[in-house]
């Protein structure tokens, strides 16, 4: 369209579309065009475009002004959208459509740019919402926005009246992330699913961003191409945080100046959303269309945590708004299993980065879903606080007072058990990881809490060996024959006691805590209860699956005629249900499955002790449900969004 030495003005055409899924470029400011080739670009790394040398007149093209749209017709108003750069509406499509939502939810952290948008050009927003209307013939307009946003909806409500209008229909959203994804917003805005396979323009639906639709307004009311967008400047490093109204084609550094600049040099430079972005590296790449915002993140902030092994917490199924079931996936794509891909709904991910943000292992899942597609710095930047070394070690400081109560009872004999099975815990991960020359983790805490664990499970008294030998096997035969931290099957603490009560049922027979003495019973109990609901808070253990094992085994209890409260008080089934039930990689990941598997559980521990007089039942109950965990997790999954419902 243009050659070095032609002179432009501030929205003169400078690049022509060549297809459906292009735009058309303007000028953003008037002068001479100085060079076409390679410049970098923030999303493609580097893109072919203009360099304009801008004469500081700002002087606008000649085909910019008003115009009397009453008297266009559709196919010109259409027309003139995409000579404006605004690819969303095209001819095509934009007869099928019924319904139109116009997103104001922008539920990412720092933006606020839409906010600001709806504030001030309310009037352009509902003008534009008309043209949309008339060019769609769409029956019906919503407005979406979060609850957060009270004020916005207010002010384009307030426009609507002022003008006789009531076409559009304001929503408001919960403000929560991913609440702009389409999935999302077309349910909760119309109360309907879109069916898997299906996008929203299948159903007659288009979704505009309110700066598109004032946009419309200015491309069609004044003739105005789309040459410049709001963008959010925000960050902690920055001098002073704004919303500018910035020319695209500005470069990233003149855009950090208008702030005054950064006040240290940021851990990452981020555009757009924490959760969506891209971090750039290059402060010359420009502003672009699809702009939202700057945000520079301290170094604290941006520092990436070291990747842990996935403990199947289960935490990105919900948080997955597409119901999908990350954790599967991942894994998935990093054995080469497709089959596993396409029945657990790969296809159907947005890449939200929901999944990434709640792990507390810090795995990489959103550039796994994208098999490697993704640069290293991909989103999100910004992580929740939970680990998976944190929560080890939360569990092992709970147990300690219920250590210290046997001490005091059982004295010397305890100390034993607890000292002896805790060091040659640790002592056999040492020995492997330095037979296999990887790198020793004690820090982690895994070992230490395996061997506390098992310590609970040997009576006070019991053989020095006994003790010493529970501990190895749990690490060695329960944790890393099977691959070490989150791959195990079984229960580590719970097989080795299995191994020890059948090959020395009277030396291994029994437990380690005090429960028959009444005072230390009840002590017990209370720091087991407390400790519980303090996992549970803190999200160490799945949340619920302890409330539902503890019911069945009472119901079970009671149905036999049996003292259900003196059951569970005496017994070991609280135990059971705070410390070694819910250990994540032996209980499905799914939300609904883990229902059924403590239940099945607790019924079937119950069954076997008190029926079938087996000691130690409970133990055999949920080893055998450690077992079907896979099938578990493979059949009972959750119904992707969008998706016919199923028995399971």
């Amino acid at each position: 369209m243009v050659k070095p030495g032609d002179r432009v003005c501030t929205g003169t055409l400078i690049g022509a579309p060549d297809g459906e899924n292009s735009a058309a470029v303007h000028a953003s400011v008037s002068g001479t065009v100085k060079n076409i080739g390679l410049y970098p670009h923030p999303f493609f790394g580097s893109a072919l475009a203009v360099e304009i040398e801008s004469d500081g007149k700002d002087t606008l093209d000649p085909g910019i002004r008003r115009r009397n749209t009453d008297a266009m017709s559709r196919e010109e108003i259409l027309n003139c959208l995409r000579e404006a750069g605004i690819a969303e509406l095209n001819g095509a499509g934009a007869s099928k459509i019924q319904t139109v939502i116009i997103d104001g939810t922008e539920c990412e952290p720092y933006l606020v740019g839409d906010y600001l948008v709806m504030m001030e050009k309310a009037l352009e927003l509902v003008e534009g919402a008309k043209i949309v209307k008339r060019v769609t013939g769409a029956g019906q307009v919503y407005l979406a926005a979060g609850e957060n946003s009270l004020e916005a909806i207010e002010t384009v409500n307030s426009k609507l009246f002022s003008l006789g209008e009531n076409f559009i229909e304001a929503v408001t959203l919960p403000a929560y992330y991913p609440q702009g994804e389409p999935r999302r917003l077309i349910k909760d805005v119309l109360a309907i699913e879109v069916p898997r396979g299906k996008t929203a323009a299948d159903l007659g639906i288009l979704i505009l961003n309110v700066s598109t639709v004032v946009a419309v307004y200015e491309a069609v009311k004044l003739g105005k191409p789309l040459y410049e967008r709001v963008v959010t400047v925000s960050g902690e490093c920055l001098a002073q945080t704004k919303n500018l109204m910035v020319r695209l084609g500005t470069p990233l550094h003149e855009v950090i100046r208008q702030c005054s600049g950064f006040l240290r040099k940021p851990g990452r430079l981020v555009m757009g959303g924490l959760m969506r972005g891209v971090h750039q590296e290059d402060m010359n790449a420009p502003v672009v269309n699809a702009t939202t915002s700057l945000i520079a993140l301290p170094p604290e902030e941006a520092k990436q945590s070291e990747t842990q092994a996935c403990i199947r917490c289960g935490y990105c199924i919900e948080a997955c708004p597409e119901k999908l079931v990350p954790s599967i996936l991942t894994l998935a794509v990093e054995a080469g299993r497709e089959e596993f891909l396409k029945e657990f709904g790969l296809g159907n991910c947005t890449l939200c980065g929901n999944c990434s943000y709640v792990c507390p292992s810090k795995r990489p899942m959103t550039e796994l879903l994208t098999a490697g597609e993704r640069p290293l710095m991909a989103p999100p930047f910004i992580r929740a606080e939970v680990s998976s070394l944190g929560m080890t070690w939360i569990k092992f400081l709970l147990l300690l007072p219920m250590a210290l109560i046997s001490v005091y009872v059982f004295g010397l004999k305890a100390l034993n058990v607890l000292a002896l099975s805790v060091f040659s815990a640790a002592l056999a991960e040492t020995a492997l990881l330095l037979a296999l020359k990887k790198k020793i983790r004690l820090q982690d805490g895994n070992a230490l809490l395996t061997g506390l664990l098992t310590a609970f499970l040997i009576p006070a008294g019991s053989p020095w060996w006994v003790a010493a030998l529970g501990g190895a096997f749990a690490v060695l035969a329960g944790r890393e024959l099977f691959g070490g931290t989150g791959q195990y099957v079984f229960q580590p603490a719970l097989l080795a006691k299995i191994f020890l009560i059948t090959f020395w049922p009277e030396q291994a027979g029994g437990w380690l805590l005090p429960l028959q003495i009444r005072w230390a019973a009840l002590l017990l109990n209370g720091a087991m209860i407390a400790a519980g609901f303090l996992l549970m808070q803190r999200r160490v253990i799945p949340v619920r699956l302890p409330y539902y094992y503890m019911a069945a085994y009472l119901a079970v209890s009671l149905a036999l005629g049996r003292d259900a409260l003196g059951d569970m008080l005496t017994g070991p089934a609280l135990m059971l249900a705070f410390f070694y039930l819910p250990d994540f990689p032996c209980v499905p990941g799914v939300p609904r499955a883990r229902v059924y598997f403590s239940l099945c559980a607790a019924c079937l521990g119950a069954v076997l002790r008190f029926v079938c007089g087996l000691p130690g039942g409970e133990i055999y109950g949920i080893l055998f449900m450690n077992a079907l965990t896979p099938a578990f997790d493979r059949y009972v999954r959750p119904r992707f969004l969008g998706e016919r419902p199923k028995f399971f």
